[in-house]
């Protein structure tokens, strides 16, 4: 028996959930919007922290490019498969991009409240 510790590597809600929370430590909050820069300093939903997160050019993308076609590079980059279906704590299920924008925006969850509850939601269904 080996005593070499073993690691796992983190699933893709645990990396979306990561990137939300560290997003969140660089930006302000924000709702109704993904990400935008005003005076006092870049501003940015749930999903928005995690595009700044993984791609600090994300915020210049937002003024020309689809946030959708981001948000499915980000998910595939992951290996979350885009139209995958998770559990709201309403007991609803919703697309994992439309859950935490309900979150954010619907129930006005801080963004580390919702990186952290991402990790663990169960998902329903992969389409």
């Amino acid at each position: 028996m080996s005593n070499i510790p073993t690691t796992t590597q983190p699933t893709p809600l645990e990396q979306l959930g990561d990137l939300i929370i560290a997003g969140a430590d660089k930006t302000l909050p924000l709702i109704s919007k993904y990400i935008c820069q005003e005076e006092d300093g870049i501003h940015a939903c749930a999903i928005g922290c995690a595009l700044l997160s993984d791609n600090p050019e994300a915020l210049q993308k937002s003024e020309h490019g689809s946030f959708a076609l981001q948000v499915c590079t980000l998910f595939k980059k992951i290996e979350l498969p885009y139209r995958t279906k998770i559990l709201v704590p309403n007991g609803c299920s919703m697309l994992i991009e439309d859950a935490v924008i309900y979150l954010n925006d619907e129930l006005n969850w801080d963004r580390k409240r919702i990186g952290e509850w991402i990790k663990t939601a169960e998902i329903m269904s992969w389409l």
